[in-house]
């Protein structure tokens, strides 16, 4: 409970730290020095300004195949991989997801630039890259 004993007085701040992104319903109430009370309720809606990317990963899953798994701070409804050999892909999550995942196969082994472009569920775009080798296996031991 807080007292204001200003009469010019008209609004009040309250910092509050919300323990994570989602809706809340907001309610103010107040009573006046001559004991009336009024209450007011707002339904707010706090949204990450970013998206980020937490951690990722990348493996080998054949000759020059591989699979990279990302993993954000918000869930993903629309990505585009640019696989850094000409090739793209993308696609939207179904449920939206924190962690997205793709395969690819490389024409040949090599280094490659390979970049994702990202939309969270708040809207907020961000676009990441990062360096792979995919490594062709041109003659197995029998």
């Amino acid at each position: 409970d807080i007292t204001i004993s200003d009469p010019d007085v008209h609004s009040v701040e309250f910092p509050h730290a919300y323990g994570d992104y989602g809706r809340y319903v907001l309610t103010a109430e107040v009573l006046d020095d001559l004991d009336r009370s009024d209450s007011r309720e707002a339904e707010i809606e706090l949204v990450p300004s970013t998206v980020d990317l937490v951690s990722y990963d990348v493996e080998s899953i054949g000759d020059s195949k591989v699979k990279v798994s990302c993993k954000f701070t918000s869930e993903i409804v629309d990505v585009t991989w640019k696989w850094g050999d000409g090739k793209q892909d993308s696609y939207c999550p179904v449920p939206p997801s924190k962690v997205v995942e793709y395969e690819h196969e490389y024409p040949t082994g090599g280094w490659y630039h390979l970049g994702i472009w990202v939309q969270d569920k708040y809207g907020n775009s961000a676009e990441f890259s990062f360096d792979i080798i995919s490594a062709t296996i041109i003659a197995r031991a029998s």
